[in-house]
């Protein structure tokens, strides 16, 4: 099975992320704007589309809700020069793009080392072996993992589409350049906050997958 990140959610199937993004969706009233966690869950959601770049076009003055004539309620954004566009939940999360495969080879990249953070955060806070599978480690701040992503590609002026992958069982890619590969995760180690928090605390805090830091996390950089 193949799981579905979006931004700092992980979703253990693509049913699960639909889910949690219709909710957003559903419980917002025709022609509001979104803001908060919501507006920062959904632009999130709008960068894993496969057309993502001609979407947000000069930059995002503000995401709502709104109506179509062709597929009813959906989400909306207008750009900073006035114009607008909509985008559909399942277009952005079944869409396969190089963008996609980008993203996913370079989750791959870090694999290794969020399970060593991981494992060692446990460690460090006196955390039993046995309670390990209630902790998850994410990005903390304004540097998401998307955003991370999406420095490295403008810094580095990297063509998505001349990148070659392995595909690979779990995470779906792996990039086959081993310097990329490498390149990548000094970079994200570099850039990157986390945070410690417990499953039964962002349970608590959202429908599916939403995190709101409180006094009990531990901050990492």
């Amino acid at each position: 099975m193949i799981k579905v990140f979006i931004g700092n959610h992980e979703f253990d199937t693509k049913k699960d992320a639909k889910a949690y993004f219709t909710e957003i969706l559903n419980r917002t009233e025709l022609n509001s704007k979104l803001s908060g966690d919501d507006f920062n869950d959904i632009k999130e959601l709008l960068e894993t589309h496969p057309n993502s770049s001609e979407k947000i076009g000069v930059g995002i003055a503000e995401l709502y809700v709104a109506n179509t004539s062709y597929q009813g309620k959906c989400f909306h954004l207008k750009r900073i020069d006035g114009s607008s566009d909509n985008f559909g939940i399942h277009k952005c999360i079944d869409g396969e793009s190089d963008k996609k495969n980008f993203n996913m080879a370079a989750r791959q990249a870090i694999k290794d080392d969020m399970i060593q953070l991981r494992r060692d955060l446990l460690q460090q806070n006196n955390i039993q072996e046995t309670e390990y599978q209630n902790y998850h480690v994410h990005h903390q701040g304004a540097k998401s993992f998307s955003v991370i992503v999406n420095m490295f590609i403008t810094m580095r002026q990297i063509q998505l589409s001349s990148i070659n992958y392995n595909t690979i069982e779990i995470y779906g890619k792996e990039f086959q350049d081993e310097t990329l590969k490498n390149d990548f995760r000094d970079f994200h180690n570099n850039e990157a906050m986390f945070r410690l928090i417990t499953k039964q605390e962002n349970l608590r805090n959202s429908h599916l997958a939403r995190i709101t830091i409180t006094s009990r996390d531990t901050v990492i950089r």
